[in-house]
């Protein structure tokens, strides 16, 4: 998820912010990409930042990982290091039907249509179409590469077999291999099953549904609405066998998001079986998993809360609705305490990577919720990051192991008023080094083929973003293409510096 409308109540829109948060794990914000808005015309300045959009030396070479016939990519996510690697989806020139999974093709809750997309490898300058394990005309997607030797990856791919339950294709989690070999990783009997994380140990996370009937499953009823569906369970895969992650105190429901090198897991899950009047659901809050325990992140006060991103030493980070579920902020779990991490003034704030000093980014809202602020936040403190000069807004989605924080400068809107989530103008890819806000496209080649305007899967962040080699994945689009279309027609990309350069 970018952002949750500030407009809305974080309870009135816990299922809305589940929703759009699992969909952003899959196709980054093109919605927000292709919306249009307008807020308010103030910039609010950050004290003591240094902001440059003069033109450097270059710094990168864009690659452009194109498409399989259809009109777009995305979701580009990065090996941390070892041998280049980059996973996403691309668009094919095969029409979707209506049986096609909506959940990994691309068309569900307002993500446009893509047709038939298929997961992706680039490696050694070449891309390559990872199929499905039905074949062409059904869709697969990638979650996450393998973080360092060998260039394997996890996601979902459709099978040949109708999920009663929802009316489309079944899915299953899946590991591409070296040899592009194809392997189900298996299911505990339900319909829709997705790999999200893997680690150096081949061991893999993600969710399978069960068939043991739920009315509240997280898959089936907040992403679809369907009363008929089963619960939702967390796993771990590893040595060719399924491990299902157990649950959080009543709860049925438990989704994996994160595995370290340590095989330590992070994600959401129900606490309870019983819907809250605020939500309509069970409260939701973040989980820790280690060596066959799950503890219970807790929460900042209210019934909802989410993990967006892990470390290899079990720092976790995300956001939490505050009590009375009508504000979040973004927090910091490590050692048995969630950390608020505050805000620039604002009601919203969302903590979302973090690298293993332990050095966090994010963004909250400003004074009034009339725009965002990104943050770093180590040592304890947070220190907010300003946006290019003449922009209102920024957000920070990635950190790298030098401290290095990626993100968004965002345009001025026009209009006064809060800030809707609709506004959300990703026009400007920035790096924020030692408290100098650069923007990237001034340091890439000139003669590239695509506009960089987005950084990264955005969801899970962190490694997925910004690498040890100092390469990003992001997303573009050719120069002249109206932003009404940039949905349609951007592409996955990566950024490779150029030697001597970084």
């Amino acid at each position: 998820m970018r952002s949750v409308n500030p407009q809305q109540t974080a309870a009135a829109t816990a299922i809305s912010a589940l929703r759009s948060k699992l969909l952003a794990a899959r196709f980054g914000g093109m919605s927000q990409l292709m919306a249009g808005a307008d807020a308010t015309d103030r910039a609010e300045g950050v004290r003591g930042a240094r902001t440059t959009g003069a033109r450097h030396e270059p710094r990168y070479r864009l690659i452009d990982l194109g498409t399989f016939g259809g009109p777009t990519s995305g979701e580009s996510t990065l090996n941390w290091s070892g041998e280049p690697t980059a996973v996403g989806w691309a668009s094919t020139a095969f029409a979707q039907n209506s049986q096609s999974n909506r959940f990994i093709c691309g068309g569900s809750d307002s993500i446009v249509q893509f047709g038939i997309t298929h997961a992706f490898r680039w490696r050694e300058g070449q891309v390559v179409d990872l199929g499905s394990l039905a074949g062409q005309k059904f869709c697969s997607i990638n979650a996450q590469a393998l973080p360092t030797s060998r260039s394997w990856a996890v996601g979902q791919s459709e099978i040949n077999k109708l999920d009663p339950a929802l009316g489309f294709n079944q899915s299953r989690a899946v590991l591409w291999r070296d040899d592009n070999r194809t392997v189900d990783l298996g299911s505990f009997g339900g319909g829709q099953n997705a790999a999200f994380d893997i680690n150096e140990s081949d061991e893999v996370t993600g969710f399978s549904l069960n068939t043991v009937p739920d009315q509240y499953s997280i898959f089936d009823d907040a992403f679809f609405g369907s009363p008929n569906g089963t619960q939702t369970r967390a796993f771990l895969w590893r040595h060719g066998q399924m491990r299902d992650l157990g649950t959080l105190g009543t709860g049925n429901d438990v989704w994996g998001f994160y595995i370290n090198q340590h095989g330590q897991i992070t994600g959401i899950a129900y606490t309870n079986a019983t819907p809250n009047s605020t939500t309509g659901v069970p409260t939701v809050d973040p989980f820790f998993w280690d060596d066959g325990k799950m503890v219970d992140l807790g929460s900042l006060g209210g019934v909802f809360a989410f993990a967006n991103a892990m470390n290899d030493h079990g720092v976790v980070v995300g956001y939490s609705d505050l009590a009375g579920d009508t504000t979040h902020h973004g927090f910091v779990w490590e050692g048995g305490k969630m950390i608020d991490v505050g805000t620039a003034g604002g009601n919203f704030g969302e903590a979302w990577a973090v690298n293993n000093a332990g050095e966090v980014v994010g963004f909250t809202t400003i004074a009034g919720d009339l725009n965002y602020r990104a943050f770093i936040w180590k040592n304890g403190h947070r220190t907010d990051l300003a946006p290019l000069p003449g922009d209102c807004g920024s957000q920070a989605w990635g950190i790298d192991s030098r401290g290095r924080a990626i993100g968004n400068s965002m345009s001025c809107p026009r209009k006064p008023g809060p800030l809707p989530c609709e506004a959300c103008f990703f026009e400007k890819v920035v790096i924020w080094d030692n408290g100098t806000t650069i923007d990237v496209s001034d340091l890439v080649a000139r003669g590239s083929p695509l506009v960089i305007r987005a950084v990264g899967p955005l969801s899970f962040a962190g490694p997925g973003v910004v690498n040890a080699r100092g390469e990003i994945a992001g997303w573009g689009v050719p120069a002249g293409v109206r932003r009404s279309q940039w949905g349609l027609k951007g592409h996955a990309l990566i950024l490779v510096p150029i030697e001597g350069r970084r």
